[in-house]
């Protein structure tokens, strides 16, 4: 494999799609996983351990669902990141080659049969 970084379009957006539906995975299974602790009261029990266990419960499950929503977040964002990211590559393949096509029609020029149409 070459030490040069070259852009792969195609492969770049393949990843993109993979990665696209990974956030409302993320969220689908967090949210799943707390509405398996809706009955949690029931199992704790309603003695004061049981109101006192219920409490953190509740607290840990809103600091779950947090992380959930921030782990949506950031899944969502990446692609986001990578479109971005494709674009400006995109754009600066762009240039660099009409930079070598412009250099090429340029070289040579006031050269009689090269270069520009000064050459010729």
């Amino acid at each position: 494999m070459s030490d040069k970084f070259q852009a792969d379009q195609a492969r770049a957006r393949l990843a993109v799609e993979r990665i696209e539906g990974l956030g409302t995975f993320i969220s689908g299974m967090g949210e799943r996983f707390i509405e398996g602790l809706s009955n949690s009261s029931e199992i704790l029990g309603y003695d004061e351990f049981g109101r006192e266990a219920g409490e953190q419960l509740r607290s840990q499950k809103l600091q779950l669902h947090q992380v959930v929503r921030a782990l949506y977040t950031v899944a969502g964002a990446v692609p986001e990141m990578l479109n971005s990211q494709q674009r400006y590559v995109g754009r600066s393949q762009a240039k660099v080659l009409e930079s070598i096509h412009d250099f090429g029609a340029h070289q040579g020029a006031g050269v009689p049969g090269k270069g520009s149409a000064h050459g010729k």
